[in-house]
């Protein structure tokens, strides 16, 4: 449950940076569209995760991709639309 819902943060992360950055209306609906998504994803995981009594669990794996994304992130932050 962990990574999934780290894999959606980063997927909301990239498509807030693309929200902010976007020069044309194809890339702005795009990057609503991920952010919405990937939201609505990690809702209905929490909500399983609560049904399931389960808490979203931290691990290596969790750990790598979070930063593997921030590593994403520092770089799409130097492009432009």
């Amino acid at each position: 449950i962990g990574l999934v819902f780290e894999a959606n943060h980063g997927e909301i992360a990239a498509g807030e940076l693309a929200l902010a950055k976007a020069s044309s209306n194809e890339a702005t609906t795009y990057a609503q569209r991920m952010v919405n998504e990937h939201r609505a994803a990690n809702m209905r995981l929490l909500t399983l995760s609560q049904q399931l009594d389960r808490a979203p669990a931290d691990s290596p794996a969790r750990r790598a991709l979070a930063e593997s994304a921030q590593q994403a992130m520092t770089a799409l932050f130097t492009l432009s639309a």
